[in-house]
């Protein structure tokens, strides 16, 4: 009886111990079940926090591309406008110096006419000047032709002629008053000699005509 008691007994407790080692067992699994959900969480947890890291790297890399391109876009601009303001000086600048150019062409084209009105001047100065002296020699002779002849002429008219003769010349030289008022000049002084070879003609010729 003892016996079998002590075998129940031993049975009872290798009962037991084999329910506490499943319970051990089951322990252990549960825990490294357990564990192993918290180290795939954190795996997980850490996959994600560097897909989050990769991706705000590409992110920035990205912005930084684009800041880049930005900046290459603006200063490309920025030269464009440079080049267009350098291209536009030099447009005015260009056009200043065709204003120059035609500028200097204009004074010498103006110079060039002034040469050449000075030149009619002087012209038709010493034109006027060689008419005045033939008209002069003429009055001249005419009047020695007369005193010679014995006529009794009007001295006053030949030099009133003479006259008109000078201040017509001077009418007709509008651009060279100047040489015109020397003309009459000259003009007034050969009537003043012609007047005075006149009026000595005329008292020879009375003295003559008195003694007979």
């Amino acid at each position: 009886m003892q016996q079998q008691c002590n075998k129940k007994q031993q049975q009872l407790q290798q009962q037991q111990q084999q329910q506490q080692q499943q319970q051990q067992q089951q322990q252990l699994t549960t825990k490294a079940q357990h564990r192993s959900k918290v180290l795939l969480q954190q795996q997980q947890q850490q996959q994600q926090q560097l897909q989050q890291q990769v991706q705000q790297q590409v992110q920035q890399q990205l912005q930084q591309h684009l800041q880049q391109q930005q900046q290459q876009q603006q200063q490309q601009q920025q030269q464009q406008q440079q080049q267009q303001q350098q291209q536009q000086q030099q447009q005015g600048q260009q056009q200043q110096h065709k204003q120059q150019q035609q500028q200097q062409q204009h004074q010498q084209q103006q110079q060039q006419q002034q040469q050449q009105q000075q030149q009619q001047q002087q012209q038709q100065q010493q034109q006027q000047q060689l008419t005045l002296v033939a008209r002069q020699d003429m009055l001249m002779c005419n009047a020695r032709s007369n005193a010679r002849s014995g006529l009794n002429i009007n001295i006053a008219a030949a030099a009133a002629a003479a006259a008109a003769a000078a201040a017509a010349g001077a009418v007709r030289a509008a651009a060279g008053a100047a040489a015109a008022a020397a003309a009459a000049g000259v003009g007034a002084a050969a009537a003043g000699a012609a007047e005075k070879e006149g009026t000595e003609k005329e008292m020879e010729y009375s003295s003559r005509n008195s003694s007979k």
